[in-house]
């Protein structure tokens, strides 16, 4: 699972990806952290409202 939903956001911020390619600077792991948590709030959310 966390093959799943972890690397492809490591790879926005870390891996050359589209947000390392924008100036996104993640010195501690955080801003990946954070992109992940983020989007699962917004996929939970759109489940209990029956989107």
């Amino acid at each position: 699972m966390v093959l799943l939903v972890y690397v492809p956001g490591a790879h926005w911020v870390w891996g050359g990806g589209f947000m390392s390619k924008g100036g996104v600077l993640d010195y501690a792991g955080g801003t990946v952290v954070h992109i992940n948590a983020g989007i699962a709030g917004l996929v939970a959310a759109l489940v209990w409202a029956g989107a």
